[in-house]
């Protein structure tokens, strides 16, 4: 079984695949080569050959280059086939179907198809006549001796068996190239493949180091290619996943934080509620105990909803009036405000826009409840909904003091609650703003005439054409 293993195990490398696979290709470049190319360029060596004996053929036929050729003198034909390298039959016709060789060197004649096929059919002829050892591109001229009356084939010939050689020659010094260039292309695919592997098992060290939770190092290479690309995408999933890490701890220990306070000042209470025999003192002591407890509710409710958010969870998106929401949140806040002399207003138009019922109303308790616990007692709260630049904007305003710079830039962090705020989880606000984004909306401090105001901008559900109104200014507050 080891054994076996260690044949398999190298086959499982990328070098050794990709070393193949540079092998192959080149194996088929060469089968490639050699069933299209060398075949091909014999036939069109072939041709050339036959195309240039029938050119000179031609050309030694013409006045006033030899004129007395086509009559078999022999100076001529040994002339010719001295100066072009080619060879001559000159045959002569004594019967239709009958020739003899009466000059040139090309032996055969007599009995060559070519010229039988000249002498039959009165044209010119040319062809390859490759029989036994004869192996030859000829061209045979059909010719009249005027004088005589005599007919006669001429018969020009080149051998073609310097191609075949020059062809195989070829072919030979292709295989010892192959033989030598494919181990030389299997070393450097390999090596090129070593390269590559070895990028890729730094990728596969650093993908196991964010894992196991180790952030710090960053995912680096230095090349510029895909697998550069895949670094650094593997780079910045571990920024996010480091700053998730963070956020998730921070969260945890804010949230254990938060839950603690009121676990701990109950268990307190209860401690005193039980050697307190005063009925006026135990009354004080559980109506802080039902405070805790509703810090408490409000904390899981908070803390729920962040995971459900964080989860990915979807929220409707209905055609939701923001008049109703607004009266709606008003009302449901009413003897709160009364409770700290506050004053709650609705200034609203008939705006529908496109989101989750629950969570628009949601988010607007939210503010309107914010703006009742950090301000000071007598504060003038007023909602207004109106339509701006295609969007719906829910507004929540309030006369009570600005907020101040160094807070404004964590105004939605998840529990913060304010300089010496007590009152609160501290998430309120970053629930609200995560709400409105899931809705394709946002949530924004603006300016105000007076105080301070939240613009909850949410889409605007298609209209009958009505002009879009402005958010209407916040009323001043009279005495």
């Amino acid at each position: 079984m080891g054994a076996l293993a260690g044949l398999v195990f190298p086959f499982r490398r990328l070098a050794v695949w990709l070393g193949v696979l540079v092998a192959i290709v080149g194996v088929l470049v060469v089968g490639i080569a050699t069933l299209l190319v060398v075949p091909s360029l014999k036939d069109t060596l072939v041709k050339d050959r036959l195309r240039e004996v029938e050119k000179s053929g031609h050309e030694s036929l013409q006045p006033p280059n030899n004129p007395r050729f086509q009559f078999a003198n022999a100076a001529n034909v040994a002339a010719y086939e001295s100066s072009s390298g080619y060879q001559v039959a000159v045959l002569e016709a004594l019967d239709p179907t009958e020739l003899v060789q009466v000059g040139g060197s090309l032996s055969g004649g007599s009995g060559d198809t070519v010229a039988r096929t000249a002498l039959r059919t009165g044209t010119n002829q040319r062809a390859i006549v490759a029989t036994g050892e004869r192996y030859y591109a000829e061209y045979a001229v059909v010719a009249h001796d005027p004088r005589t009356n005599q007919q006669y084939i001429l018969l020009f010939g080149a051998p073609l068996t310097d191609i075949a050689h020059t062809v195989e020659t070829v072919k030979q010094r292709l295989l010892v190239a192959v033989a030598i260039a494919l181990p030389l292309a299997w070393l450097v695919g390999a090596a090129a493949a070593l390269a590559l592997a070895s990028r890729i098992r730094r990728l596969e060290r650093a993908a196991a180091r964010i894992a196991a939770g180790d952030f710090a190092r960053p995912v680096i290479d230095g090349g510029r290619d895909e697998v550069a690309e895949l670094a650094g995408a593997f780079d910045d999933m571990r920024v996010r996943l480091e700053r998730t890490d963070r956020a998730r701890r921070d969260f945890i220990a804010s949230a254990s934080h938060e839950l603690r306070t009121p676990i701990f000042a109950l268990g307190g209470f209860l401690e005193l509620l039980e050697d307190e025999a005063d009925p006026a003192e135990q009354r004080d002591y559980i109506a802080t105990m039902r405070d805790q407890v509703r810090r408490l509710t409000r904390l899981a409710t908070d803390l729920l909803d962040l995971s459900r958010l964080d989860a990915g969870a979807t929220l409707a998106s209905d055609d939701v009036g923001l008049a109703g929401i607004a009266e709606t949140a008003a009302s449901d806040f009413a003897a709160a405000a009364e409770r700290r002399g506050a004053t709650i207003s609705v200034s609203s138009d008939d705006v529908v826009a496109l989101g989750d019922e629950t969570r628009i109303g949601q988010i607007c308790r939210v503010l309107v409840d914010n703006a009742l616990r950090h301000n000071p007692p007598g504060v003038h709260i007023w909602i207004a909904c109106a339509a701006r630049g295609g969007r719906a904007i829910l507004r929540v305003a309030d006369d009570g003091p600005e907020i101040v710079e160094a807070a404004r830039e964590r105004l939605f962090d998840r529990f913060y609650r304010g300089q010496g705020s007590s009152e609160g989880s501290g998430l309120g606000l970053a629930i609200a703003r995560e709400l409105a984004a899931r809705m394709g909306g946002s949530l924004e401090l603006v300016a105000a005439p007076e105080g301070k105001a939240f613009d909850v901008s949410l889409p605007l559900a298609p209209a009958d054409g009505a002009p879009p109104a402005a958010v209407p200014p916040a009323p001043v507050r009279t005495a």
